[in-house]
């Protein structure tokens, strides 16, 4: 990882200074895209940028501005090949079709919480394609998408800061966003085994109805 190469920090913080803007663009453009993400230190970047932003090599507001903009393009490549590509595969309309509550599901229950969408690594890829193959309401979708862009982007950028701030350090700067990753992280998954117990319920429920015989008039 990243954080756990000096060589590879000193090397972004020499881009940083130099290219900071395009830096963090394309760092979270690039994080935030299918497939790429798995390889892009997007994080590692924001954090680096925040940590710079307190010398005042990097500005913090035009690193946020530009991460939150990286972000939102990222986000939103995934939602439409969730929407207009994924759907086109075979297995996932079988999936859909079998299962045509889960359609909506997302559009119910606790939407606000996808805000946080963002901070496990795992959802900041999939969960845009995911929503987009469930036919996620897009007007929803984008201001979701926007409040958790810059949720994400100031936290990083601000733990950054602080640690510049109190530690002067990049080693603390990247402990502290693990901490606040893995935070996060925990966070996610009590929330997908309450999501995946309430889908399976509710598929339970609407199995149960179907096949229900219908009661005889009197």
């Amino acid at each position: 990882m990243f954080e756990n190469n000096k060589e590879a920090v000193n090397s972004l913080i020499k881009l940083l200074s130099n290219y900071s803007l395009w830096i963090v663009f394309l760092a979270l453009l690039l994080e935030n895209t299918l497939f790429i993400g798995f390889i892009v230190p997007g994080v590692t970047v924001l954090l680096l940028a925040g940590f710079l932003a307190s010398t005042g090599e990097v500005n913090f507001w035009w690193a946020a501005l530009v991460g939150i903009c990286g972000t939102i393009l990222g986000d939103n490549l995934n939602y439409a090949i969730g929407s207009f590509g994924a759907t086109r595969l075979s297995w996932v309309r079988k999936v859909l079709e079998r299962y045509p509550a889960v359609d909506g599901f997302f559009n119910r229950g606790s939407a606000k919480l996808y805000v946080f969408f963002h901070f496990p690594g795992y959802l900041r890829t999939f969960f845009p394609l995911l929503l987009g193959a469930t036919r996620f309401s897009f007007r929803q979708w984008l201001w979701i998408d926007i409040a958790g862009a810059i949720l994400f982007n100031l936290s990083y950028l601000f733990v950054g800061w602080l640690a510049a701030r109190f530690a002067q350090q990049t080693g603390d700067a990247m402990q502290a966003g693990s901490y606040l990753t893995l935070f996060f992280v925990l966070l996610s998954l009590i929330w997908l085994v309450t999501l995946w117990n309430r889908i399976r319920k509710h598929l339970k429920r609407r199995g149960e109805r179907k096949g229900r015989p219908a009661s005889a008039p009197s």
